[in-house]
């Protein structure tokens, strides 16, 4: 049986209204002269007091039959979030269409598009926009499509309009195309499922005709009809592209983020039932410098993204995405980003965009990611503290070669999908401690310490230069270095490089500085210990400056005759 579906019918100059075709033994409303519940939709220009009062009407005729406003209908036979195959077929010309309320006629629909493509290629391009648009709806969900032909022919078997799909006769969508109501008035109207059959209407061939955009406007026109074929009901905006939106736009290109979300709702995305290990979904391999970023959905011709949509998502509560990679005796850091944007995506109430209902779809969910071993079990490590909205990585040691799994659920409540894209990465090592400046005298010992997380090779730099196994350094291949008695030309600014199989990374760069306690006067040219310092020195110790105090007593006096004899055996060892 055919359940309501929205029609484009003209109600003033200008106006397009969306009502719900009439179905067998229903009651046909007084106020609209089709059966309820019903849609409405408006040409863009539509004077907002007619809208208004079109859209009340429409909303009392909703609630004669006990109607409520709703985004989304019922999907084809099957549970929410679990895919489903369909099967599509043009009609042949000459069948008769009668389930509009329009005036009964045969689909001409050849002949039309024939004649109007005949310059950009004939019937070969306009059946590939159909199939583009299939196409397309396969891509970002978990919906696929065979088309149908029978007898040789590229229309199906010809059974009456209404019949229901038949293998290898007709699809479980119908195409024709017939007269609705003249020009610039109804574009089309679609079936909500279980019959998702489709009519366009004729009288408009010239906009289906536009070449721009590879035909963008007939494809976003066909694409919108299917929309409601799958189940989707009229979204209003004002302030996010919406394919659902009452009003044609050509300002973007097929399926949006709403209509996305919209449909893997009822059927999952394009890579359901990947619900165990068994099934995972292969994702890339662990190679160093590079990143596997799997999920992203972009447009052609020149792929940008689609803003706010993924390919991906988890449906609703309790679900899990399985996926698998692999890596060669490497790191590696999965990291699961949710994909979303706050947009208004208002019921239809009156005119578009209405009264905003923004929805934040980046945290509808709260996602967590686990790695598993090869053999599917073995949980080897889970990310999940990041907010919901915030992407949680995870990073593991080095893993012997094989496959691994990787498991995307959620950890909090909800019913709405949630989109989201992964990537996989060989980590290079992360500096967890980075080393200090140090200041010393010659011939004391100085010592600097670091860290980093993944690193299987450490190594000191000094100025950029990687320090040698030997002389008074010791540790320059550890994450401690010693150098001891520190000569003045141990000077400069120190570094350390942590290395693994993915790379390198390279910690800040700190200064050593070195002072020679004898050169009392900081004299810097040869000798720079000379008699002066003795001079120099005298006339601080004369004066209890602190400088004098070389042996670092701190007893009373601080200054005596050790500090005397200090002085002459730093004086004696020299500036190293």
């Amino acid at each position: 049986m055919r359940r309501p579906t929205p029609i484009l019918l003209r109600a003033a100059a200008g106006t397009l209204l969306a009502l719900a075709a009439p179905a067998a033994g229903q009651v046909v409303s007084p106020y609209t002269g089709q059966n309820a519940p019903v849609e409405v939709c408006f040409a863009a220009g539509t004077d907002p007091a007619y809208v208004e009062a079109m859209t009340n009407l429409v909303r009392l005729q909703n609630q004669v039959f006990g109607a409520t406003d709703y985004h989304t209908g019922s999907r084809w036979p099957g549970t929410n979030g679990m895919p489903i195959s369909l099967t599509w077929s043009f009609v042949p010309d000459g069948l008769l269409i009668t389930s509009g309320g329009e005036p009964t006629s045969p689909s001409e629909l050849f002949a039309k598009m024939d004649t109007a493509f005949a310059g950009q290629g004939g019937r070969a391009v306009w059946i590939s926009r159909f199939q583009q648009v299939f196409n397309r709806w396969s891509e970002v969900t978990g919906v696929t499509y065979t088309r149908i032909t029978f007898g040789g022919n590229d229309w199906d078997d010809g059974a009456a309009w209404g019949q229901a799909f038949q293998a290898g006769r007709r699809g479980d969508i119908r195409i024709s195309m017939h007269s609705i109501d003249g020009p610039f008035g109804i574009l089309g109207y679609n079936f909500f499922p279980t019959s998702g059959d489709m009519v366009l209407d004729s009288d408009d061939i010239a906009h289906y005709a536009d070449p721009g955009g590879q035909n963008v406007e007939f494809r976003n026109t066909v694409a919108h009809e299917h929309g409601h074929g799958l189940g989707l009901s009229h979204t209003c905006s004002n302030n996010s592209h919406i394919l659902m939106e009452p009003l044609q736009n050509t300002g973007y290109d097929g399926p949006q983020q709403d209509d996305i979300r919209g449909v893997q709702f009822f059927y999952g995305d394009r890579f359901e039932n990947n619900n165990t290990a068994a099934t995972a979904t292969p994702i890339g391999v662990v190679t160093p410098g590079a990143t596997v970023s799997f999920g992203t959905i972009t447009l052609p011709p020149a792929n940008t993204p689609v803003p706010g949509a993924a390919l991906l998502s988890i449906d609703s509560t309790g679900k899990f995405d399985w996926f698998s990679f692999t890596v060669n005796n490497l790191p590696a850091a999965i990291t699961v980003t949710p994909v979303g944007t706050t947009y208004d995506n208002s019921a239809q109430a009156g005119g578009c965009p209405g009264s905003p209902t923004n929805f934040n779809a980046l945290a509808v969910a709260n996602l967590s990611v686990q790695v598993y071993s090869n053999n599917g079990a073995t949980l080897l490590g889970t990310a999940s503290a990041a907010p919901a909205g915030s992407p949680d990585t995870l990073t593991l040691p080095i893993l012997a070669a094989g496959t691994y799994h990787a498991r995307v659920s959620s950890t909090n409540t909800h019913t709405q999908p949630q989109l989201y894209r992964l990537s996989l990465a060989c980590p290079t090592p992360t500096i967890t401690q980075q080393p200090t400046a140090q200041a010393t005298e010659a011939n004391a010992t100085v010592t600097f310490q670091a860290a980093a997380g993944g690193a299987q090779i450490y190594r000191w730099r000094r100025n950029g230069l990687n320090l040698v196994e030997g002389g008074n350094i010791s540790g320059s291949n550890t994450p401690t270095l010693r150098i001891s008695p520190v000569k003045m030309g141990d000077a400069g600014n120190y570094s350390i490089s942590a290395t693994n199989g993915c790379g390198n990374t390279i910690s800040t760069s700190v200064a050593l500085t070195v002072s020679c306690a004898p050169n009392c006067d900081e004299s810097t040219t040869p000798p720079i210990l000379n008699v002066a310092d003795f001079s120099c020195f005298l006339n601080r110790f004369a004066a209890n400056d602190p400088w004098a105090n070389c042996d670092g007593s701190s007893g009373f006096p601080t200054h005596n005759i050790l500090d005397m004899i200090c002085f002459i055996n730093k004086f004696a060892a020299g500036c190293p």
